[in-house]
């Protein structure tokens, strides 16, 4: 509810985060305070339909166009420097190996969408005061791709928006733990 800009990777947000009314209201008051909320899935949901854009993918490509996103974000240089070097240990070497094979050029072979939109979805969601990106089906809890997962969080930790305010929480360990 205190997110501008909702990247959602298939999550229902509409069909299964709670109540729907209630999702419906967060979204209003969201897109009244110039916030947008894109869903990128196969098919057209009744989240896809309620949202500001439907971005159509290729079934299961999710995690290739969340990297996609993030190597564009990286070559940039449009990510949260002060997040990420306080998080991070040399981000460019740490994530050029993971991102190399993530070009929009190629991601847009892989997904269906265009290197145009990959480019211009990149930059919205980083130029965002807090974006957020989620996947998952339902609450998220259901079991999805580990690379998708991953490459969405990457966009989280990026934009610096964990642990904050219209963002992801991270839980800590539980004192019992030791």
């Amino acid at each position: 509810e205190n997110a501008d800009f909702i990247l959602s990777f298939g999550s229902g947000l509409i069909e299964g985060w709670g109540s729907p009314g209630y999702m419906f209201r967060a979204k209003t008051a969201m897109q009244k305070n110039g916030g947008r909320m894109d869903q990128i899935e196969p098919r057209l949901s009744k989240t896809a339909a309620k949202s500001d854009h439907w971005i159509s993918i290729n079934p299961g490509t999710e995690g290739a166009l969340a990297f996609g996103l993030a190597h564009v974000i990286i070559k940039e240089k449009l990510y949260n420097q002060s997040f990420v070097d306080k998080y991070t240990a040399d981000l460019p070497a740490r994530f050029q190996r993971i991102i190399a094979g993530f070009p929009p050029e190629i991601v847009s072979k892989t997904t269906g969408i265009s290197a145009g939109t990959i480019l211009s979805l990149a930059k919205d969601f980083a130029s965002a005061g807090k974006p957020l990106a989620i996947c998952g089906q339902g609450q998220g809890h259901q079991p999805g791709n580990l690379q998708e997962f991953i490459a969405v969080h990457t966009l989280n930790a990026l934009v610096g928006n964990i642990n904050q305010s219209g963002g992801v929480q991270s839980i800590p360990e539980p004192d019992y733990i030791e």
